[in-house]
C-alpha cells in the first residue's frame, strides 16, 4: 500500500470531509456593506472549524476586501458594480472541505420592484 487513499468520484460525504456552505447568493446596491455566512457549514465533530474565506473574481478596478477571512460571518463594501464571487474552504481536524462558492452582484440603484429580505441581502 502506497499511504494514498484513492477517491471513487462519491460525494463529500462519502471522504467524511467538512462541508463549506458559503451562504446564498446576493443582489446589493453598489456600495453596500455585504454580509457573507459561513454558518451553514458542517462537520463529523464536535470540535473547532477554521474558516477560510478569498475572493475569487471581483469587478476590475475594485478594492474591495473582506474584513477578516478566518470569521464564519466576514464583511466587505461593494465598492464597484459587477460580480463578486467569494469562496469557502472550511478545515476540521487538519482535513479541509472542498471550496464552496457565493456570488454577491452589486448594481448601481435599485429599482421600485426589488425587495429586500431580512438576511440584508437584496432580491431583483
Amino acid at each position: 500500500m502506497n499511504g494514498k487513499v484513492a477517491w471513487d468520484g462519491g460525494d463529500d460525504d462519502d471522504l467524511n470531509l467538512p462541508i463549506a456552505d458559503a451562504g446564498t447568493d446576493q443582489f446589493v446596491p453598489m456600495g453596500a456593506t455585504v454580509y457573507l455566512d459561513g454558518s451553514g457549514s458542517s462537520d463529523d465533530g464536535s470540535g473547532v472549524m477554521t474558516y477560510a474565506w478569498s475572493f475569487d473574481t471581483m469587478p476590475t478596478g475594485s478594492t474591495a476586501a473582506l474584513s477578516d477571512t478566518s470569521v464564519i460571518h466576514p464583511t466587505f463594501v461593494a465598492d464597484l458594480a459587477g460580480s463578486y464571487v467569494v469562496g469557502l474552504v472550511v478545515t476540521y481536524d487538519l482535513v479541509s472541505s472542498l471550496p464552496d462558492f457565493v456570488t454577491i452582484t452589486a448594481g448601481d440603484c435599485l429599482t421600485a420592484g426589488d425587495a429586500v429580505s431580512g438576511d440584508r441581502s437584496f432580491s431583483y
